[in-house]
């Protein structure tokens, strides 16, 4: 019988089963298990053969890496302690609460912030009208307007790589690009896609600009064949927690989130 034991993956088919088990839970690693990210994830695992019941993902497409963990607490412990030198220094963490206190020589965090899971299944959409405004999908001849805008959302995660998707979509008026929306990830293996950048200019919020255009990038998804749309978003960020709601989205559970430095030594204080 083989031992348990923490590993680096190259073989990500395993993930695919612990991932079922939650697939809201798990939108954005199974994303990622698409080829088209395979460049930028770090996959560690735990578990006896094929196997896996906990992993550790570090996410590299983005300015900082991301840091993501699922599955059992002592085996995510097992993984980060196993591969501490390899982890970055710095990092985004996006960890599920139990997983707190998972290892003493792993991360630093700042400020951990609740984030909420939301998701929506195709047969709770509820689309709103988008005739009144002006929706276009976007492309990189737009990347420096959308850029721009992103000063008013500045914890935003947005890379203009990710507008290869071709699923970013964007409201103007007269002419100006003033609220955008669009995709993290996709896959079509798991007909899941992970949406973000939700963003709309000060001038004109209140308009049901956010709204219109993400109703407009949820029905070309499920036109594409998704059936399962999941996002992240601040917990304190009830403006829009309401835009999604009001298009069927519902809450799934909450994470925590924040900056993080890898701990170089034991350190009292608050762990990851």
């Amino acid at each position: 019988m083989s031992e348990r034991e923490a590993r680096k993956l190259e073989n990500t088919e395993a993930l695919y089963g612990l991932f079922s088990d939650d697939p809201i839970a798990c939108a954005h690693m199974l994303a990622n298990l698409e080829d088209a990210f395979a460049p930028y994830c770090d996959w560690y695992g735990i578990g006896v053969g094929d196997e896996i019941d906990a992993t550790v993902l570090v996410y590299t497409a983005y300015r900082i890496p991301l840091v993501t963990t699922y599955g059992q607490a002592g085996g995510v412990q097992e993984i980060l302690s196993a591969f501490h030198h390899e982890l970055p220094g710095r990092a985004v963490v996006h960890i599920q609460p139990h997983h707190l206190g998972a290892s003493d020589r792993t991360f630093e965090a700042d400020t951990l912030v609740p984030i909420l899971r939301l998701a929506l299944e195709r047969e709770h959409f509820a689309p709103v009208a988008t005739d009144h405004v002006e929706i276009e999908a976007l492309s990189h001849r737009s990347t420096g307007e959308i850029i721009e805008l992103y000063q008013f959302y500045p914890d935003n995660f947005f890379e203009p790589s990710q507008l290869d998707s071709g699923r970013f979509y964007g409201v103007r008026v007269d002419g100006r690009l003033v609220s955008v929306t669009g995709v993290h990830s996709v896959s079509e293996r798991a007909q899941i896609a992970t949406l973000g950048h939700l963003v709309t200019h000060p001038d004109f919020r209140g308009r049901g600009l956010s709204t219109a255009c993400t109703s407009h990038l949820c029905a070309r998804l499920l036109e594409s064949g998704i059936d399962l749309m999941a996002l992240n978003v601040r917990r304190q960020n009830r403006s829009a927690v309401r835009v999604y709601e009001k298009l069927g989205f519902r809450y799934h559970d909450t994470y925590l989130e924040g900056f993080a430095d890898k701990a170089g030594k034991p350190r009292q204080g608050h762990l990851l």
